[in-house]
């Protein structure tokens, strides 16, 4: 059965401009599947791979034969995997710019590749666009269709659910908190095969982005990061801390980390701020970018009533609900310690959230009250456990609703 991605209805309305389009993601999270849907809606298009040898050295060898039998004769060219084109961004371009009136969209799992081979020479003549695991709703859609379509209407209206439906609900939120949204899972039936494919997932990471795409003498030392950080999700770097325990420099570590997120790994999260004297400026706060992902280097498949770290899981879900939708994500903290979750700006306006547990009877705390009068968000969205015993306050425009309706 094939899930409705979020991404689908932006490239479709994209596809009669005549850029490039790029879709680059995490591997197996579905851009092929994307991209033969979009194909088959298509009059005379051709969907070709770079996987096939035969294909990517005619590209890189032959390229005027190449143009005639892939290129000339139709209208809408798909090439998937195209990051093994070593001359990919070049030859791209002369196409571009040569045969006007035809549409390219092409695919890579990796920015690394994508950015030196293909993107820095197409500059003004491509989209880019990244596609990720199933945000909760796709991953929702993949088991019960109905109970995803009646959570998309509440969401839209913002209706706080029965206890009935939370109930229906939740067994699917729980279990996508610790599996994560790789689509692969909506198959997987027991709780160990859902290990096993993660791990694969993570294990074909190791050899192949990793050997492939850097030069690393001691790639045991970026696979201990890799740990460090899993448990570090949401909270801000320690970059001396963490050079210290693996030995190795400042430099080395950024250039680590600047691979971990190219490589959809993770992402940092930079602070928002106004004022450099008293918010912090410069420290970023760490997420993965799925959760099942994060549990398998930790070798942790715990349910989550018994977790440590439930906190870190439920941030980390939010995150990746708002990173899915392509909405610049920030933190706001003092050096006084007053903070806000994520910051969010969308056209001018900025939106506060907050992930909470349980809302206690201060529903809000001094930290918000001082972005309240700092910055008057227009929006502000408090996520919790115990939602239906919150107060709206309309005053501040404060919207309470449980952790799995954030579909902002």
């Amino acid at each position: 059965m094939y899930v409705p991605r979020i991404l689908e209805a932006k490239l479709q309305a994209y596809l009669p401009k005549p850029e490039i389009i790029a879709i680059t993601g995490p591997r197996q999270v579905g851009k092929t599947t994307l991209m033969r849907r979009i194909y088959k809606k298509q009059r005379n298009a051709i969907f070709i791979t770079f996987e096939d040898q035969e294909i990517k050295n005619l590209f890189d060898q032959s390229l005027k034969d190449f143009i005639e039998l892939y290129i000339e004769p139709y209208s809408i060219i798909f090439i998937d995997e195209f990051q093994y084109s070593k001359h990919g961004g070049k030859h791209l371009k002369l196409i571009f710019d040569t045969l006007p009136g035809r549409k390219i969209i092409i695919s890579g799992s990796s920015t690394v590749e994508l950015t030196v081979n293909a993107i820095k020479y197409l500059v003004g003549r491509i989209f880019v666009f990244r596609m990720y695991p199933f945000s909760f709703s796709e991953f929702l859609h993949s088991r019960d269709s109905k109970l995803a379509a009646l959570l998309k209407s509440k969401i839209k209206k913002y209706e706080l659910p029965s206890p009935e439906f939370s109930e229906m609900i939740m067994p699917h939120f729980k279990n996508y908190l610790i599996y994560g949204g790789y689509p692969r899972l909506a198959s997987c039936d027991s709780r160990e095969e859902k290990q096993i494919v993660l791990k694969n997932i993570y294990n074909t990471y190791l050899l192949r982005d990793v050997k492939e795409l850097i030069d690393i003498t001691d790639d045991y030392k970026l696979q201990k990061l890799v740990e460090i950080l899993a448990l570090q999700t949401g909270n801000m770097l320690s970059y001396s801390n963490i050079s210290n325990s693996l030995q190795i420099s400042h430099a080395t570590l950024n250039r680590y980390l600047d691979f971990l997120e190219k490589t959809f790994i993770i992402q940092l999260v930079r602070p928002f701020f106004t004022n450099k004297q008293n918010e912090i400026v410069k420290t970023p706060k760490l997420y993965f970018i799925d959760n099942g992902l994060r549990n398998s280097i930790l070798n942790n498949f715990n349910d989550i009533e018994r977790r440590s770290d439930k906190g870190m899981i439920t941030e980390n879900f939010h995150f990746n609900e708002l990173m899915k939708r392509e909405i610049a994500i920030k933190y706001w903290r003092t050096k006084a310690g007053a903070e806000v979750d994520f910051v969010l700006e969308q056209a001018g306006k900025i939106t506060a959230v907050e992930i909470k547990s349980n809302i206690k009877k201060s529903i809000v705390g001094k930290s918000l009250y001082s972005f309240f009068e700092k910055y008057k968000p227009a929006r502000t969205f408090i996520f919790s456990n115990n939602y239906v015993n919150a107060r709206e306050n309309s005053e501040k425009e404060i919207t309470y609703l449980p952790h799995w309706m954030n579909n902002l």
